[in-house]
């Protein structure tokens, strides 16, 4: 199952039994809220399912499956998209209005959130804004959701407060928001949505 989701075929069809195409057109509109024009960076953009929503915005997709690329850009042959991973990526500071991450948190420990979240607050322009969405364990699930996170691809799914705590080193204003009804089967999902940046790199 691991390795047919790591191949786009299987990712993006897994995606599509589970109702993602719904949960990236909700998360685009009510969270990301880029208006046209704005920079956009999405790390860990997959097959970049998430540009269908921001088509008025400029998007820069970042991942480093080269196979989600290739399908990627045989659908968006106009999108820009960078095979690399996070901690291999640069540019200019404060050069994006929105840093987004989808579905990338619960993939990653501690130590390489707080580099992702660093990054993210760097490179966000003094009024731009870093949004996230991921799984979550949240007081009270049913037995089935737990069982759901707990094979999940991704071995760091976290409570709504420890997403919030790693965020809050970089940002000053954290909200987070928790989601029952994203997707075709029971799954919990913490948003947060991430505001003025503490880093500020000349």
């Amino acid at each position: 199952m691991r390795e047919w989701l790591d191949g786009a075929r299987g990712y993006r069809a897994f995606g599509r039994l589970i109702g993602a195409e719904r949960a990236y057109r909700i998360f685009a509109r009510e969270y990301v809220r880029a208006a046209p024009g704005q920079r956009v960076l999405d790390i860990g953009c997959g097959t970049a399912e998430l540009s269908d929503f921001l088509a008025d915005a400029d998007y820069l997709g970042l991942d480093p499956n080269e196979s989600y690329l290739r399908e990627a850009r045989s659908r968006h042959p106009e999108t820009e998209l960078v095979h690399a991973s996070f901690a291999d990526f640069d540019a200019a500071p404060r050069s994006f209005h929105r840093v987004v991450a989808s579905g990338v948190l619960h993939h990653l420990d501690d130590d390489q959130v707080d580099a992702l979240v660093r990054l993210a607050a760097r490179l966000l322009r003094p009024d731009g804004r870093f949004v996230t969405l991921d799984g979550a364990r949240l007081p009270g699930q049913p037995r089935t959701v737990r069982w759901l996170l707990d094979h999940d691809r991704g071995r760091f799914v976290r409570s709504q407060a420890a997403y919030a705590a790693i965020a809050e080193r970089w940002f000053t204003r954290v909200s987070s928001i928790t989601r029952r009804d994203l997707l075709r089967i029971p799954y919990h999902h913490v948003i947060l949505d991430c505001e003025r940046p503490r880093v500020r790199d000349p």
